[in-house]
């Protein structure tokens, strides 16, 4: 092989893969709390005049320039729960999630000394927390429904340069959204949070650790 192709062969060997666009990243933390003796997730209600007011989701947001996304995580939910740093254990991380615009990155981590009752979060982010024990989720799965995407042009899309212009036919691109049902809670688990969630419960019924916690015994 000529120079181009070992100094290419070289580089690309040292080289870590990356999705393709332009996506910000983020990170957020899935809290588990102890709530009467049994281990529990801990969900905000995003307050009413920020974006997506009222929805449910975890504590996060983009990572600062130079910030690990564990420590992003941390930093967001010392932010919005308004507890101390020290009172944050990451115990590991879960699958992360890629949009065509985001990439999230998902932390899984204690609260230690704390309960929904005593918590105090912050209202210019959380208008309020709840917990949803580990042996109600494992019981209790979500359901999953089927939404279509479909394209729109920006004023300056060149339709023209199309095979066969504003009627190209774009590959319909399904968009699967999971729902907990909680309709008698007040409360609506749903979206990527409820997707976190439900992969969360996964690993620990795949990984057959989810009868070994105390709260889980029947």
């Amino acid at each position: 092989m000529d120079d181009f192709v070992n100094a290419l062969a070289q580089d690309l060997n040292q080289y870590e893969p990356r999705p393709l666009g332009r996506r910000q990243h983020f990170a957020v933390l899935l809290p588990l709390v102890r709530v009467n003796d049994q281990w529990s997730i801990l969900y905000e209600v995003r307050a009413a005049h920020i974006s997506q007011p009222g929805e449910t989701s975890f504590p996060g947001g983009a990572i600062e320039p130079g910030e690990c996304p564990s420590d992003a995580a941390i930093r967001e939910a010392v932010e919005e729960l308004n507890v101390a740093r020290e009172d944050i254990v990451i115990i590991g991380e879960m699958d992360f999630v890629v949009t065509e615009t985001a990439l999230i990155y998902c932390f899984v981590g204690i609260i230690t000394g704390k309960t929904p009752l005593t918590l105090e979060p912050n209202p210019d982010e959380v208008e309020e927390v709840y917990a949803l024990p580990l042996s109600w989720l494992c019981s209790h799965p979500p359901k999953y429904y089927e939404t279509g995407l479909q394209a729109t042009y920006s004023d300056d899309f060149p339709t023209a340069r199309l095979p066969g212009g504003e009627n190209y036919k774009w590959k319909r691109r399904n968009h699967v959204v999971g729902f907990y049902d909680m309709t008698d809670s007040g409360y609506n688990l749903w979206g990527l949070t409820a997707r976190m969630t439900d992969r969360f419960i996964d690993f620990i019924q795949e990984k057959d650790i989810y009868h070994c916690v105390d709260c889980l015994a029947p």
